[in-house]
C-alpha cells in the first residue's frame, strides 16, 4: 500500500536573518515514499497552516509545493520558505483533499497533535524522523516521532544510541501483507448520532461515529472535545478500532463525561486527530429523541440506534405522522363487524340488525313453530296463530261487554251527531234521484 510520510523539515537556513536569499534555499521539507509502489499521482501537495494561540488552524494557508513522481523508498526534498518557523502545521494532502500526514511543530500546535507537537527546529538544525534498523519512527505522536538533529536532506537520520527505542515503527509492507493502520487519521470519519436529552427509562448519553472508509481506522491518541457552557472536557481514545463501514458509539457515563441535556447554540463536540470534525448544532434536543444523520440530513428521531444504522421515526408506535400538519395522530381504524342474533341480519346501510325475512329461520324470528322452511306448513302455522288471536279478542270483548257497553254508547252519541247531517243530505239526494227516474 502506498505510504508517503513527511520525514524531515528545516525551516530556517544557516543565514543570520530570514531576509537573506540563502535562507530560502537552505529551508526544505523532505518527503519519503515508504512503500514498494511507484508514486505518480498529480494533485498531491504540501501545505503550511499557521497555528493560532488556541492551537487551531489559522487563516494562513500556503501551498509549499506540488509533488512529482517518486520511486519506491526514495526521498523528495522540497525547498520551502515559511514565514513563521517557530510554530505551525505541515500537511501532506492528496488529490481528494484528504490529509495523509500532518506535523505540528512549536508550542502552540497542540489541537491536532494530541497536545504533543514536534519541536521547532533551530536555525542550523532540522526536525527529523530517525531510523532504528532502517525502521522509521511512526507512533502518531509528533513529539515522539521527531527529534532535532543535523540536517540530512535526501537521507535517513539514525536515532542516537542513547535515545529510547521508537514507540512505534513501520516497515515497507510486503506485497502479501496488509498495510499498517495510520494512527489518529480521522479522514473518512463522521459524527452520525448524538443522544443527549435521554428519557426517564434511558440511562446513557452517547456519541456515534461512522467509518466510511474501506479500511479500518484506529482512534488511538485521537481526542474528543466536549464543550458545554464554560467547561470543556477532553477525552483521549485508547486503541479503539472502527471497522470499515461500521459504527462506534462512545457511551459517555462510562468515561465520566457528559453533555448538557439541553445544549445551547455554543455547545459543541469535536473529534480531533490529524484534522478536526465538528458536530452540528445540538440546540433544542427533545427528551427521548436522538439527533441522527439520515440521508445526509440531521433529524430528531425516536428510534435510538447506537452502533447501527439510523432510522427516522417521528411518532411513537402506533401513531403515524399526518402529512398535512406534521403532527402525530392515531392511525385510522376499521370497526369490527357487528354480530346479530339468530334470525337477524346486519343492515349495511344503517349498521343495525334487522329481521330476516323469507328464510329458514323466519319462523323462529316471528315466534312461530319451526316448520323447516316448508311454505305450506308455514301458511298453516300462520293461520292457526291468527285464528287464536281472533278468538282471544272475541273472548275478551264478550267477557268485558258490560264494562264496555256504556263507554261505547257514550262514544257513539257524538258520532251520531257528526254523521246525522251527512245521513239527512244523503237521503234527500236519493229521493230526488228517484223522482227524476
Amino acid at each position: 500500500m502506498l505510504e508517503l510520510l513527511i520525514t524531515e523539515f528545516m525551516l530556517r537556513g544557516f543565514c543570520d536573518t530570514l531576509a537573506e536569499a540563502n535562507c530560502t534555499t537552505d529551508s526544505f521539507v523532505e518527503i519519503y515514499n515508504n512503500s514498494d509502489q511507484h508514486f505518480d499521482q498529480p494533485g498531491w501537495r504540501l501545505e503550511y497552516r499557521n497555528a493560532t494561540a488556541a492551537g487551531e488552524f489559522g487563516a494562513t494557508r500556503t501551498v509549499l509545493a506540488e509533488l512529482d513522481p517518486l520511486a519506491p523508498h526514495s526521498f523528495a526534498v522540497l525547498p520551502t520558505h515559511i514565514g513563521n518557523a517557530t510554530r505551525g502545521y505541515l500537511l501532506l494532502i492528496n488529490d481528494d483533499g484528504q490529509i495523509i500526514d500532518l506535523i505540528g511543530y512549536g508550542r502552540d500546535a497542540t489541537i491536532h497533535t494530541d497536545n504533543q507537537p514536534a519541536p521547532a527546529p533551530a536555525r542550523d538544525r532540522s526536525a527529523t524522523r530517525c531510523t532504528t534498523d532502517n525502521r522509521l519512527t511512526v507512533s502518531g505522536l509528533n513529539s515522539l516521532d521527531f527529534l532535532l538533529a543535523d540536517p540530512t536532506p535526501g537521507a535517513h537520520s539514525p536515532c542516537p544510541a542513547t535515545s529510547p527505542p521508537p514507540t512505534g515503527s513501520t516497515t515497507p509492507p510486503a506485497s502479501d501483507q496488509p498495510s499498517e493502520t495510520h494512527l489518529c487519521s480521522i479522514a473518512g470519519l463522521h459524527f452520525t448520532e448524538f443522544y443527549t436529552n435521554f428519557a426517564a427509562h434511558e440511562s446513557e448519553q452517547f456519541i456515534e461515529i461512522y467509518n466510511s472508509n474501506s479500511h479500518a481506522v484506529s482512534l488511538l491518541h485521537c481526542q474528543l472535545h466536549i464543550k458545554f457552557g464554560s467547561r470543556t472536557q477532553i477525552f483521549t481514545f485508547g486503541p479503539e478500532i472502527i471497522e470499515p463501514h461500521s459504527y462506534f458509539a462512545l457511551f459517555l457515563s462510562e468515561h465520566d463525561l457528559r453533555i448538557a441535556r439541553d445544549p445551547t447554540s455554543s455547545d459543541t463536540v469535536r473529534l480531533v486527530g490529524i484534522t478536526t470534525i465538528a458536530s452540528p448544532g445540538l440546540r433544542g434536543q427533545k427528551s427521548g429523541r436522538s439527533f441522527a444523520l439520515i440521508d445526509d440530513t440531521w433529524h430528531a428521531t425516536l428510534n435510538i440506534t447506537p452502533n447501527s444504522a439510523n432510522v427516522l421515526q417521528h411518532c411513537p408506535i402506533p401513531q403515524i405522522q399526518n402529512p398535512a400538519t406534521g403532527r402525530c395522530i392515531n392511525p385510522p381504524t376499521t370497526p369490527l363487524p357487528k354480530e346479530c342474533d339468530d334470525g337477524y341480519e346486519l343492515n349495511p346501510l344503517t349498521n343495525r340488525c334487522r329481521l330476516i325475512r323469507n328464510n329458514t329461520g323466519a319462523g323462529v324470528a316471528y315466534g312461530l313453530p319451526d316448520t323447516g322452511g316448508d311454505p305450506g306448513q308455514r301458511f298453516v302455522a300462520t293461520s292457526a296463530v291468527i285464528a287464536a288471536v281472533a278468538l282471544s279478542l272475541l273472548f275478551t270483548l264478550f267477557h268485558f261487554r258490560k264494562f264496555l257497553a256504556r263507554p261505547l254508547h257514550r262514544l257513539a252519541q257524538p258520532l251520531r251527531r257528526l254523521t246525522s247531517p251527512i245521513t239527512t243530505h244523503t237521503k234527500t239526494l236519493l229521493s230526488r234521484f228517484k223522482k227524476k227516474a
